[in-house]
């Protein structure tokens, strides 16, 4: 049973890279398809076999040899959770008595990074669409729904307009979202920190709000928003 299988893996991968150089105009060539697939039997036909040395060492050499150049071993999370950002989310968050919403412009990840650390951020990976919340910020009642209703990393831009908001697809899976961090249902919501990262500093400085950190670096700013009269907005 281990040979048969070790066959059909072969098989299985020559047929899919064979596949793949059509699709990708050659790329990869013949020879990695075939080595690749000779390595892929071999690693299947010891792993039933029961030959754990010969797999657990040839599957290492190759994780080290395919991945060490650009994708170092990695100890702790540190560079995340005690990160200089890190540091300060946590700090602000641990000063609300609430749990108030970031707004993150420049970039898909720092919004994951809040999440990550407890925090509610409108950016980030929306696996199913919140279908909800934009049809709550958009102005046409609906009518951008073909856009946002996806899977999709949201990001943020900037609009100086406080009560228009646009949505866009520029890649397959990417939502950007032109909204203006003072617009009023997302002060409703609860939005209280604003961050930017990198060049987005420049753009959110015309919003005049606020600077409450800067990054040593400078590589990001928070800014605050001022919390919403309750009696003004009738909420």
């Amino acid at each position: 049973m281990p040979l048969v299988v070790c066959g059909a893996v072969v098989i299985f991968f020559v047929y899919h890279g064979l596949i793949l150089m059509k699709s990708a105009d050659g790329f990869p060539p013949a020879n990695a398809i075939l080595l690749v697939s000779l390595l892929a039997g071999f690693l299947s036909y010891c792993l039933l076999a029961g030959k754990s040395t010969r797999f657990c060492g040839t599957l290492s050499a190759i994780l080290v040899a395919t991945t060490a150049s650009f994708n170092p071993l990695a100890t702790n999370l540190d560079h995340l959770y005690k990160s200089e950002l890190a540091q300060e989310i946590i700090r602000l968050d641990s000063q609300s008595t609430d749990r108030p919403l970031w707004l993150c412009y420049g970039g898909v990840y720092p919004g994951m990074l809040i999440i990550a650390l407890g925090g509610r951020s409108l950016t980030g990976v929306h696996w199913p669409p919140q279908l909800s919340l934009w049809h709550s910020l958009d102005p046409s009642g609906g009518g951008y729904e073909t856009v946002y209703n996806r899977f999709a990393e949201v990001s943020l831009e900037y609009r100086d307009d406080a009560h228009w908001v646009s949505f866009n697809n520029p890649n397959d899976g990417t939502l950007v979202v032109k909204i203006s961090p003072t617009h009023p249902v997302l002060k409703a919501m609860g939005a209280r920190y604003v961050l930017a990262m990198g060049d987005a500093q420049n753009t959110l400085e015309s919003a005049k709000l606020p600077v409450i950190y800067k990054s040593s670096k400078g590589s990001f700013s928070i800014f605050e928003i001022a919390p919403s009269d309750p009696a003004a907005t009738g909420l």
